[in-house]
């Protein structure tokens, strides 16, 4: 199983090279360096105003020769990073950091096999073409939401030299119907930014309509940890797990949700504060 896992990882992170490296060409060098943009998982995206934005920020050299070493261990690369529409204007908000930089390099196997290696990317030190350098970043609900309706284009300039070709955002009125999805990612979104508070609102609000929906009980029992009241984590965890018995749940993957329950459950026992809650769900398949 692990074998299959690291075998899948490696191709998704080699699709992504090459599409870097086909993308690439068409981008802006400057001093040797290329920087390209992806939102959304691409060129462009429609969004709802109040949806979170995801981007991604790939540096690499434009030849074998390129030679730089961009940002610090005090100042990472990524940093260096601003978000500009094509007239030249900055974007409403700075991007927030989801996840570390990465670096990953493309060589070979013992067997001549395309291989793909990752490590640490907080510093940018370009090396000719060897390596790519990437990092994710987002763009929260809350700036979104006052955008203009209509499409954006905007570019990544890194400061240390390089922008990217522009990807268009094209930003739409909320949808009624559309409303749980669009609670469900802010509420993901809040998750990852360590803002626990208004990601247990945004769930709170999206069960209001849908008191049956496991993903919000969810959400809501991973804010409510977060935020330190296990207890109440866990009732939601056990009515999530609920409705999915019920038949009501499109929750298809139980296993985290238990694995989250029996974690849980023995924490709140080694501190003293466990309750009757779920003497054997957690231990039933649904």
């Amino acid at each position: 199983m692990w074998k299959f896992l690291a075998i899948a990882a490696g191709v998704v992170m080699l699709s992504i090279v090459l599409w870097f490296a086909r993308t690439a060409r068409h981008a802006t060098p400057v001093e040797g360096l290329i920087v390209s943009l992806r939102v959304n998982g691409g060129t462009e995206t429609t969004i709802e105003r109040g949806e979170p934005l995801l981007l991604e920020v790939f540096v690499a050299g434009h030849s074998d020769t390129a030679d730089a070493q961009i940002g610090s261990a005090s100042t990472p690369w990524f940093r260096l990073i601003s978000l500009r529409s094509d007239d030249g204007r900055p974007f409403p908000a700075a991007p927030t950091i989801l996840s570390p930089a990465r670096r990953v390099t493309l060589g070979r196997d013992r067997d001549g096999r395309p291989a793909v290696e990752e490590s640490d990317g907080t510093v940018a030190r370009v090396d000719g073409r060897r390596h790519m350098f990437s990092v994710e970043l987002g763009v929260s609900p809350t700036v979104t939401r006052d955008l203009s309706v209509g499409a954006h284009r905007i570019r990544a300039v890194l400061d240390a030299g390089g922008t990217s070709m522009p990807v268009t955002i094209q930003v739409i009125e909320p949808v009624a119907s559309n409303e749980a999805k669009r609670l469900e990612r802010a509420s993901r979104y809040y998750l990852r930014t360590g803002q626990h508070v208004e990601a247990r609102d945004a769930a709170q609000v999206l069960l209001k309509n849908r008191p049956d929906d496991p993903g919000g009980r969810i959400l809501l029992g991973d804010a409510l940890q977060r935020m330190g009241d296990g207890p109440r984590a866990l009732e939601e965890y056990i009515k999530a797990l609920r409705a999915f018995k019920a038949g009501r749940a499109f929750y298809e993957d139980h296993e985290p949700l238990l694995d989250r329950i029996r974690l849980l459950e023995l924490g709140l026992a080694k501190a003293g504060k466990s309750r009757p809650l779920h003497a054997s769900s957690s231990s039933e398949t649904p």
